[in-house]
């Protein structure tokens, strides 16, 4: 027993200067938190039928002959979000970031207008090096990691279902770049599987991606340059993963897409996305929210989106774009299916911090296979007032 007390005795001794040391490395070391977040309000006005009153990106099917077009205005505080960020540095040789965000979606649609209710959006650490860097958690695709400049797409980010591969996702990623003024890189991920489509419900039986067993994998080859304090960036991405179809078969769904946010000048501002590839509902209202065809088969889409903004000053931003999404007719379902989905936007933002205001118009087009159904449209308009702290 005295040997006992005498070797623990003696391995307190030796660890006290590593403690002593690591205390101090702590007490040395900056760390940083705030809360932020945009106090929302959108008042808006569809002319006819539409998947979401709030954020519509699909025109939902009336029929034409007994269908009158459906007006309505409403209002929604639904796309108010909270942001709580921290900063540590010198931890494992670098800089360590990350950010809670949510926003208050997380109700269904009907209640969430009187009792609108907390939802996770994003849950992201990153360390970051020189020339490299590790992110973890809830993030934005590496495969689209841009969305359109919008305040009435907040809660939905906008061109989701015509050309934006808008889910968050839990995932892994690794990347790494050389250069200074130019930046050529290259990011992998591991992404956690996940089939069900955006307008599915939740349930508590694995989905038919987690059955797999197997990850999701996603990779990009990127180029980045600044021009002062801006920054452009190009890439290409490649997207890979596998879900249960049949009893003893799997299925593949794949994607490539090229990406970018461009500055032509410090006044204007070019960004989107185009995507090529299979059974992407599951990235996020690809192929119009439809994953797999009548037989079983990964939907085979194509699609993407483009934006352009001007900055005449610090305070006023003017943009419009254009987005779509085609997946192959004789994919999807006679009766139901989604063959197109186009949709443009313009929009007028003022902000005068913390003051925001906005006013924003959305035009959807959506083609149906089933010819009585065809082509429906429908017209959105968004007036935003927020604040931000």
């Amino acid at each position: 027993m005295r040997s006992c007390c005498h070797i623990l005795f003696v391995f307190v001794l030796g660890i006290m200067p590593a403690v002593s040391a690591q205390s101090a490395a702590d007490s040395q070391r900056t760390r940083h938190a705030q809360v932020s977040g945009i106090v929302l309000m959108n008042a808006y006005f569809n002319d006819d039928l539409v998947n979401d009153r709030n954020v519509p990106w699909l025109a939902s099917p009336r029929h034409p002959i007994t269908g009158d077009p459906l007006e309505a205005v409403g209002s929604t505080v639904r796309q108010s979000r909270i942001r709580i960020s921290g900063w540590a540095s010198d931890v494992l040789g670098g800089e360590i970031e990350g950010e809670l965000d949510l926003d208050l979606y997380g109700s269904r649609p009907e209640a969430g207008r009187s009792e609108p209710l907390p939802r996770l959006r994003r849950a992201v650490g990153k360390v970051s090096w020189s020339h490299a860097w590790l992110i973890f958690g809830q993030e934005a695709l590496l495969i689209s990691p841009y969305d359109p400049s919008s305040l009435s797409s907040v809660a939905i980010p906008g061109f989701t279902g015509s050309g934006n591969l808008s889910r968050w996702m839990p995932q892994v990623r690794f990347g790494m770049d050389v250069g200074s003024a130019l930046r050529v890189g290259l990011e992998a991920a591991v992404v956690a599987p996940r089939f069900n489509s955006m307008m599915s419900e939740e349930n508590q039986r694995p989905d038919l991606a987690e059955q797999s067993k197997r990850p999701f994998v996603q990779g990009r080859l990127l180029a980045r340059w600044e021009n002062r304090t801006i920054r452009s960036e190009i890439g290409i991405g490649g997207h890979y993963g596998w879900f249960v179809s049949g009893v003893d078969s799997l299925g593949i769904t794949r994607a490539a897409t090229i990406t970018g946010r461009i500055f032509v000048t410090s006044l204007v501002e070019i960004k989107g996305e185009a995507f090529r590839g299979d059974g992407l509902g599951m990235l996020g209202g690809g192929g119009l929210d439809q994953t797999l065809t009548p037989d079983g088969l990964p939907v085979h889409t194509k699609g993407g989106w483009a934006q352009i903004n001007l900055h005449p000053n610090s305070i006023i931003e003017v943009g419009g774009g254009y987005g779509l999404d085609d997946p192959d007719n004789g994919d999807v379902s006679i009766t139901t299916g989604r063959t197109q989905n186009n949709s443009f936007e313009l929009h007028c933002h003022l902000h005068v911090a913390p003051f925001l205001f906005a006013v924003e118009y959305r035009r959807l087009e959506t083609e149906y296979r089933d010819r009585i159904y065809d082509l429906q449209t429908a017209n959105h308009i968004n007036v935003a007032l927020g604040f931000e702290f």
